[in-house]
C-alpha cells in the first residue's frame, strides 16, 4: 500500500533532487545546528542509510573552511562528536572575532594618544657622531 502510495503521489524525480541536494549541501550562513537538522532530514527523506565514516565525512565536507579545518585536526567515532566540536569551534571564532577587534581597536588608540615623547628621546646624542668621524678619519 505504501509503494503503490509513492509511486501515485511522489513525482519520480523526488529522490534524485533530493540525492543532488545532500552531495551539494553546505553550511553557508546557517549555523552549525542547523546545518546537521537539515542533513539529517535531507538523509532521512531520500532513505540515505550509510556508513557512520562516510556520513562524518559528508557533515565536515560541507562546514565552512574555517571551522572544518579545526574539525579535521581531531579524530572521532561518532557524527554526534564530530557536530559538538564543531558547535565549539563555531562559538570560538564568533567569539573571538567579536573581542579580538574591540581590543585592537582601544588598544592601538589609547597608547598611541597617551604616549608622548620625553625631552630625552627627542635630543639626539651629539658625541656619537664625533666617535664615527674619528673612527673613519683613522682608517
Amino acid at each position: 500500500m505504501k509503494a503503490a502510495m509513492r509511486r501515485r503521489f511522489v513525482p519520480s524525480h523526488y529522490y534524485r533532487d533530493l540525492h543532488l541536494k545532500l552531495q551539494s549541501l553546505k553550511q553557508g550562513t546557517k549555523s552549525i545546528e542547523e546545518y546537521h537538522k537539515e542533513m539529517e532530514i535531507t538523509m532521512i527523506r531520500a532513505n540515505v542509510e550509510e556508513d557512520r565514516e562516510a556520513t562524518m565525512a559528508r557533515f565536515i565536507c560541507g562546514l565552512n573552511r574555517e571551522i572544518a579545518n579545526v574539525v579535521e585536526l581531531q579524530h572521532y567515532v561518532e557524527i554526534e562528536d564530530v557536530v559538538h566540536m564543531a558547535m565549539k569551534v563555531e562559538r570560538q571564532l564568533k567569539r573571538g572575532g567579536r573581542s579580538s577587534s574591540k581590543h585592537e581597536a582601544a588598544g592601538s588608540s589609547n597608547w598611541k594618544s597617551k604616549w608622548s615623547p620625553t625631552p630625552k628621546q627627542e635630543e639626539k646624542p651629539t658625541s656619537r657622531p664625533k666617535e664615527e668621524k674619528n673612527y673613519d678619519q683613522t682608517i
